[in-house]
């Protein structure tokens, strides 16, 4: 998304590993900034490496798992279209995701996380189909599907 990867940094660290980090912002239409005072977070570390191939790999470093616990799995929830399946016994400030999402025919489809208690306020992780465009945003707005297409 453009204007939101800003500043990245990185380091060469005591074992050899190329790490890098960014500041995310959302990106400028969500007004975030203008509307909240304040925008985005900063980006998990991630270590740049070639594969046996010749290609670039990045991936977190292995000690991001000291920050996992708690684990849950859900497996292959179904959602019918315009619908919103809550998945019980998952909150928190943070989240790790590691999901594939199929979509057949939709326009748009994606995630709803960290929400207000009475859902009024979302934090949409999406994928546009007909844009061919991703996004993710906090907002109070009607939420995403909801717009004219």
């Amino acid at each position: 998304m453009a204007h939101s990867y800003f500043a990245p940094e990185s380091l060469l660290d005591d074992k050899g590993r190329r790490i890098r980090w960014a500041w995310i912002f959302d990106a400028p239409g969500f007004k975030t900034r203008g509307h909240f005072g304040w925008s985005g977070t900063m980006s998990l570390p991630r270590v740049f490496s070639l594969g046996p191939d010749g290609r670039l790999r990045m991936n977190p470093p292995e000690e991001i798992e000291r920050l996992r616990y708690n684990g849950r799995k859900q497996a292959n929830p179904k959602v019918k279209a315009a619908t919103a399946l809550a998945l019980e016994g998952l909150a928190g400030q943070s989240l790790e995701l590691d999901l594939t999402m199929t979509a057949k025919g939709a326009k748009q489809f994606g995630l709803k996380v960290c929400c207000s208690p009475g859902g009024e306020e979302p934090t949409l992780i999406y994928y546009d189909v007909v844009k061919k465009t991703e996004g993710g945003h906090s907002q109070v707005e009607p939420p995403v599907g909801t717009e004219d297409h």
